[in-house]
């Protein structure tokens, strides 16, 4: 097996970091880099020669084409393709084409050439965050691509060695992550599963066997529960302002809610004095 070995203590000089879109098909070019070229497959599907051998690159695939290694194609990308890459500079050593004992102290990360990541959601969102910062003109625009860049080793490499059952925790990790930092809204599973590029089944199904409820069931005790504590600390605080802060449509439903959840009402509980025992 090939390994790009990428040191994750090393400042790495990206020279491009774009989108590509192909209405039409295209080869693949012929060549030999100086750089490595780190492709992500965002639609279609292209068979592109490392060296003698095909690499078949799918949808949410990478693809590193190591520097100094000769790639090319023989036939055409499907029409409609779209492919992030990034050219990174290379440096000695960069790709072994024998086993590599990933325990020794190199102080580099093993990475597959293609990796898929179509659960590694991470990934995707960190060429696009690395494209942004190419095009921009930020001052430390430098710095905080390369911050970004090691992120993407990690990533790439947790991405190559993670199993279904890592894959359903980060997941299921991620989506408690949205619902906590956005107290003031109620999440779709839809809404969820489209911002971590998985199907409403895959999220609901993964959410559920992780926490043992419903994606919404989960998040109204959670609100509920957050909203008692607010009570609590802001006794004087209005009930349509609290529905407001916790996404409810209004008082009544919020009431409603609460009530069922603690078998006692909104206000009554703001003046019971056994309040902290729910």
């Amino acid at each position: 097996m090939s390994y790009i070995l990428c040191a994750d203590d090393t400042a790495r000089k990206i020279s491009a970091a774009y989108f590509n879109n192909y209405i039409h098909g295209f080869v693949h070019p012929d060549r030999v880099m100086k750089e490595h070229d780190l492709i992500y497959m965002c639609d279609g599907e292209w068979e592109i020669y490392l060296e003698e051998t095909p690499i078949l690159l799918k949808k949410d695939f990478v693809l590193i084409l190591p520097a100094g290694v000769h790639h090319y194609g023989l036939q055409k990308c499907l029409d409609g393709t779209r492919t992030m890459f990034i050219h990174v500079s290379a440096e000695k050593d960069d790709f072994r084409r024998e086993k590599f004992e990933e325990s020794s102290d190199t102080g580099k990360i093993p990475l597959g050439l293609l990796t898929d990541c179509a659960h590694a959601q991470n990934v995707k969102r960190l060429f696009e965050n690395i494209i942004e910062e190419f095009s921009s003109v930020n001052v430390y625009r430098d710095n905080r691509m390369t911050a970004l860049y090691h992120l993407l080793l990690t990533e790439l490499y947790s991405a190559r060695c993670a199993g279904k059952g890592e894959v359903q925790e980060e997941l299921v990790k991620e989506m408690l992550r949205v619902i906590r930092e956005e107290p003031g809204r109620f999440h779709t599973v839809k809404e969820l599963a489209e911002l971590f590029f998985v199907s409403p089944r895959t999220a609901a199904g993964h959410f559920k066997e992780a926490t043992g409820v419903s994606v919404h069931k989960f998040e109204m005790n959670m609100k509920l529960d957050s909203a008692a504590a607010f009570i609590r600390d802001y006794p004087h605080i209005k009930l349509r302002e609290l529905a407001r802060n916790f996404g409810f449509y209004d008082e009544f439903h919020f009431s409603k809610a609460f009530s069922q959840r603690f078998s006692i009402s909104p206000a009554a509980y703001r003046n019971h004095d056994g309040r902290n025992d729910l």
